[in-house]
């Protein structure tokens, strides 16, 4: 079973070995993995610049996130192997902890969201 472009035109484009080394330094600049996603970015948007996104600091919050919930888990268990901590406590934390995490995910994907209607996405 075939799958159906979204994109079914097929258009080509001649160029020379400098050109060729421009494109992919320019692909390679603005982090574009398929020249078809640059070339349609280019040539339909000739004036909107392109940008690119360091998501570098969000998927270092996420690994303190994860970090902090590990850390959590191990109070949970010392808390509950000594009975200091009521149960009820822990899991209280450990939802908050859920809940940073949920609303962190979700601001990040409508940025991502937003970025992509803004400039295109680069998955398809």
């Amino acid at each position: 079973m075939s799958v159906r472009r979204v994109r079914p035109i097929l258009k080509r484009v001649f160029v020379d070995d400098v050109e060729e080394r421009l494109i992919r330094e320019n692909m390679a600049k603005f982090g574009m993995l398929r020249f078809s996603t640059y070339a349609r970015r280019v040539l339909l948007f000739p004036t909107v610049p392109i940008i690119q996104v360091d998501l570098s600091t969000y998927e270092q919050v996420l690994y303190e996130l994860r970090r902090i919930g590990n850390n959590v888990n191990q109070i949970a268990k010392a808390a509950n192997q000594s009975k200091d901590v009521a149960p009820s406590q822990v899991e209280q934390l450990e939802g908050l902890v859920a809940e940073l995490a949920d609303k962190f995910r979700n601001e990040l994907e409508l940025k991502i969201k937003e970025l992509e209607n803004q400039y295109g996405s680069d998955k398809t």
